[in-house]
């Protein structure tokens, strides 16, 4: 079992022999289009290869080559240049303008913080820095972004390495149109969630993708970006019960704080 989400998906990774396999299991529903964005993508870049599908809901992909971005970073490895990431975003096919839009980080911090209201934030105390939060954010400039194509959740746990090249991009259930500046705050969010955990090689390599965002977007329109995937993230530890979730959870708001304060 690789990943596991009640009533949404699981992937299974399954050795026999053969080239190892992986299996995506969805809601019946959506198994066709979901076959269907990984045989558009695999033309342009190097996304897993629907080999069969069922009408139950199953999905069976070939396996990509390397290691996740994470695993590189939590050994200290060389990793994939910024640059390269933008290439690889740059090939992602203008055909993903034609699927369902997901809505942004941003657009969902109401949703974020009425699940933390209900699960791990209960004191008045922390219920009020919440709502700051979420005022703050609401009230951000947006900017004005074109929608291109995008992964719609670009992070270091679905990028495939070896070294300093990328060989795989998965769980591309997301790709649609959007707006490439939240590629960047999605993959920050990530990066600095990872070295709260004391993964100093994370926080080296967050401080050049944020170099290298900052290049390309205003720090007004990109941090408070950043500051709502944080606090999707949040949710995660009461979710997943991960163990001493409470210090988690407080410490990820703390750090959407930082990154909505500029």
């Amino acid at each position: 079992m690789r990943s596991y989400r009640p009533g949404r998906r699981a992937v299974l990774e399954v050795e026999g022999g053969g080239p190892r396999l992986y299996l995506k299991v969805v809601r019946p529903k959506a198994v066709t289009a979901l076959r269907t964005r990984h045989e558009l993508l695999a033309e342009h870049v190097p996304v897993p290869r629907p080999l069969a599908a069922t009408a139950d809901g199953m999905l069976v992909l070939s396996e990509c080559p390397g290691t996740s971005l994470r695993s590189q970073l939590s050994r200290d490895l060389p990793a994939p240049s910024p640059a390269d990431l933008d290439a690889l975003l740059d090939s992602l096919p203008p055909a993903l303008l034609d699927l369902p839009r997901r809505r942004t980080h941003l657009e969902r911090v109401p949703h974020f913080t009425a699940v933390l209201a209900g699960t791990a934030v209960t004191g008045k105390a922390e219920r009020a820095q919440l709502d700051a939060l979420a005022a703050t954010l609401a009230q951000a400039d947006p900017g004005t972004h074109p929608d291109i194509a995008v992964h719609g959740d670009f992070y270091d746990g679905q990028l495939l390495c070896r070294e300093r090249q990328v060989t795989g991009l998965v769980d591309v259930d997301t790709a649609g149109p959007g707006r490439r500046v939240d590629e960047w705050a999605t993959l920050l969010a990530h990066l600095s969630v990872l070295a709260l955990h004391g993964t100093a090689a994370a926080r080296r390599y967050g401080a050049r993708v944020l170099d290298h965002a900052e290049e390309r977007f205003a720090r007004a329109q990109l941090r408070p970006r950043v500051a709502a995937a944080v606090l999707g993230l949040a949710t995660g530890p009461f979710r997943v019960q991960q163990p001493w979730w409470e210090e988690h959870t407080r410490a990820r708001l703390q750090l959407a704080a930082e990154w909505a304060g500029g």
